[in-house]
C-alpha cells in the first residue's frame, strides 16, 4: 500500500487541506481529503484526483468524510472529473452523511456517483478485477 500525503497551507501557514492517496488493493485508489475544499484548494485537490486516475484504477474512491467545508469549486472539480472519466475507471464517494455529500445532493442532483458511508463499506461493495503479474 503506497501512501502519498500532500498538504496545502493557507497564507497564514495553517493547513487547509490534506490529501492522501493510497491503494488498499490492486486496481483501487483511494483519495482522502481532510479539511476544506474551496476555491483556493480545489485546484490542488483536482490535481491529486487526476494523479490517482492516471494510474488507471478500476475504482477511484473519493473519501470526503473529513471534509469540513465543500464549496462550489469542489462540486465543479468532481463534475469535471466524472465527465472526463471515460477510460473504464469508476468513481465512488465515501461520506454519505458528510457536509460534502449534502452539498453534492443539493447542487448536483444529476451526478449519480455511488456514495458509501465509510471505506470498509465501499471496499466491500466494489470489486476490482484480478491482476496477474
Amino acid at each position: 500500500m503506497a501512501l502519498r500525503d500532500v498538504r496545502y497551507p493557507d497564507p497564514g501557514g495553517i493547513s487547509m487541506l490534506t490529501v492522501t492517496l493510497h491503494s488498499p488493493r490492486p486496481s483501487t485508489e483511494v483519495c482522502t481529503a481532510v479539511g476544506e475544499i474551496d476555491i483556493a484548494t480545489a485546484p490542488d485537490f483536482q490535481l491529486q484526483l487526476r494523479a490517482a486516475l492516471s494510474r488507471a484504477p478500476h475504482y477511484l474512491l473519493i473519501d470526503l468524510t473529513q471534509v469540513t467545508f465543500f464549496g462550489a469549486a469542489g462540486v465543479s472539480c468532481l463534475h469535471d472529473l466524472a465527465s472526463t472519466c471515460t477510460d473504464g475507471s469508476k468513481l465512488a464517494l465515501i461520506g454519505g452523511r458528510s457536509p460534502a455529500a449534502k452539498v453534492l445532493r443539493l447542487c448536483a442532483p444529476h451526478e449519480k456517483l455511488p456514495c458509501f458511508d465509510d471505506l470498509p463499506h465501499a471496499l466491500s461493495r466494489t470489486t476490482a478485477p484480478l491482476t496477474f503479474s
